[in-house]
């Protein structure tokens, strides 16, 4: 699980859905959930997570999707295995991983130093931990 610091800029709720944006790994990131825990407001500190197999990598941005959380990111190494590669990624100060079966990376042909995009859904995202 990749877990990273966030500040919610803003928060929306309707009939048991919520639609909450953050700031973090400096860029706006977006959730798309149920309830947000209790006490969530705009401005609280959170702990966000996401986990390795929800990230999607690009050379470069795919263009229009129904997809709100793109981010930029630097190759810091890639792990391969026999069914997947775990790719480390840097976003800012932030440390992040992804597990993307060898079969979708091998073509892309990242390497360490390249700067690539990563992507992933509204529903992907979770608060971890509320820390104001």
């Amino acid at each position: 699980m990749n877990r990273f610091p966030g500040r919610v800029r803003s928060l929306r709720l309707h009939e048991g859905v919520s639609l909450v944006e953050f700031e973090a790994l400096g860029e706006r990131l977006t959730m798309l959930g149920l309830e947000p825990p209790g006490g969530l407001e705009e401005g609280s500190d959170v702990l966000l997570g996401i986990k390795g197999t929800q990230l999607l990598l690009a050379r470069e941005d795919p263009g229009e999707l129904a997809l709100l959380n793109r981010l930029s990111a630097r190759i810091e190494g890639i792990e391969w295995g026999e069914l997947s590669a775990a790719v480390e990624l840097r976003s800012g100060e932030t440390l992040l991983e992804a597990l993307v079966p060898r079969k979708a990376l091998e073509p892309l042909a990242l390497e360490p130093g390249e700067t690539c995009r990563v992507l992933f859904q509204a529903s992907a995202l979770s608060i971890l931990e509320l820390r104001s």
